[in-house]
C-alpha cells in the first residue's frame, strides 16, 4: 500500500524559506528556534496521525511524501537545525565572494530531494537547491563550489557535489535522515541481538535501572561508520544492523547501546551558537565502561572493513 500526503512538498517549501530567513540573522534567537522545531514536530504529527487513520505508517508514504516527511524529522531535533543552518550561513558567504563579480545574487536552500542540486535563475537572482546532505558541507566545500560556478565551469563544479556526497561524512548524514522514517513496526530483535534485552542489561549495569525506555530498533541497513543514533525529539534509539553478527562480541554491542543512553541522559549542552552532544562529562562517563578499549578498538576494526568493501 502506498500512501499520498497532500501538501508536504509544498510545506517543506515553506519551511525552507524561514529557515533561509533565520540564517541571515546575527543571532538567531531560542524563540525562532523553538518556532521552527514546533512547526517540524507538528507537521510529523500530522502526517503520523493521518497515516495511522488508513492503517498505515510514514514508511508507505509515496517517495517524495517520504522524503520530505523524513526532512522534517530530522529537523525536529536542535542540532540538526543549527547545523542546517550554519551550512546556509557558510554556503550564503561563499557565494557573495564569488558572484559579486558576475552581478548575481543567490538564494540558497536546502531542501529534501533526490538529485543532488538544481539551479535555476529568476530576475537576476540565481536559486540554488542542494540536498539537505549538504547541511554537513565545510566552508571549503562552499567556497570551492562557488569558485567553479563563478567561472562557468560547471563540470568541476558537479565534480566538488558527488565528490562531497560520496564522503563518509555525506553518507552517515543521509543514513540519519533515513532512519527518521519509522518502520511499520519497531524492530529490536536482530538475526542474534535482541536489543530489548541489551537495553534491560546496560540500564540495570550502568543507570541501575531509571532510565525510561526509549523505543529501540535496528537500522534498515548496515552502516560505514555511525554504529548507534539517538533522535531527542523522537526517543528514539536506533543501532546498525553491521553489529547484529555472531562476529561482533556482547560487550560491543552493550557499549553502543550505553553511548546513547549517556545522550538521553546528559542531553545536548549549548556553548554559543553551537551545540554538543560530546561534552568533557560524557566523555568521561563514556570511560566508565569497563572495556570501553576493547569496545572502541573492535569498532574502529569494523569500520576499517567496511570502509574497503
Amino acid at each position: 500500500m502506498t500512501l499520498s500526503m497532500s501538501g508536504l512538498i509544498a510545506a517543506s517549501k515553506r519551511h525552507s524559506n524561514e529557515l533561509r530567513r533565520l540564517s541571515k540573522e546575527p543571532v538567531v534567537q531560542d524563540a525562532a528556534i523553538t518556532a521552527v522545531l514546533n512547526v517540524a514536530r507538528q507537521i510529523c504529527q500530522r502526517v503520523e496521525t493521518e497515516c495511522a487513520a488508513n492503517r498505515g505508517s510514514p514508511a508507505q508514504l509515496e517517495v517524495r511524501s517520504k522524503e520530505a516527511y523524513a526532512w522534517f524529522a530530522l529537523l525536529s531535533e536542535e542540532v540538526h537545525v543549527q547545523l542546517h543552518l550554519q551550512a546556509l550561513r557558510d554556503a550564503r558567504m561563499a557565494a557573495r565572494d564569488y558572484l559579486v563579480e558576475t552581478r548575481q545574487d543567490a538564494e540558497i536552500h536546502l531542501l529534501p530531494m533526490r538529485g543532488l542540486w538544481r539551479a535555476t535563475t529568476r530576475k537576476g537572482i540565481v536559486q540554488h537547491q542542494f540536498s539537505e546532505l549538504f547541511a554537513c558541507a565545510d566552508q571549503p566545500f562552499w567556497q570551492a563550489f562557488f569558485g567553479a560556478f563563478a567561472k562557468q565551469d560547471i563540470t568541476a563544479a558537479r565534480r566538488l557535489l558527488r565528490e562531497m556526497a560520496n564522503t563518509d561524512t555525506a553518507r552517515e548524514w543521509m543514513t540519519a535522515v533515513e532512519e527518521c522514517i519509522p518502520e511499520d513496526e519497531a524492530a529490536p530483535q536482530g538475526v542474534v541481538f535482541d536489543l530489548e534485552s541489551v537495553f534491560a542489561r546496560v540500564n540495570d549495569q550502568f543507570f541501575a535501572g531509571a532510565l525510561e525506555k526509549p523505543q529501540i530498533a535496528w537500522t534498515r541497513r548496515t552502516t560505514r561508520r555511525t554504529f548507534g543514533h539517538y533522535q531527542f525529539a523522537r526517543d528514539l534509539l536506533t543501532i546498525s544492523r553491521s553489529l547484529d553478527s555472531e562476529q561482533v562480541p556482547d560487550f560491543v554491542v552493550d557499549f553502543i547501546m550505553y553511548h546513547e543512553l549517556l545522550h538521553k541522559q546528559h542531553g545536548l549542552t549549548q556553548s554559543g551558537t553551537r551545540l554538543y552532544a560530546h561534552t568533557a562529562a560524557f566523555r568521561t562517563d563514556e570511560r566508565k565502561f569497563p572495556r570501553y578499549q576493547e569496545a572502541t578498538q573492535a569498532l574502529a576494526q569494523l569500520a576499517r572493513r567496511r570502509r574497503r568493501r
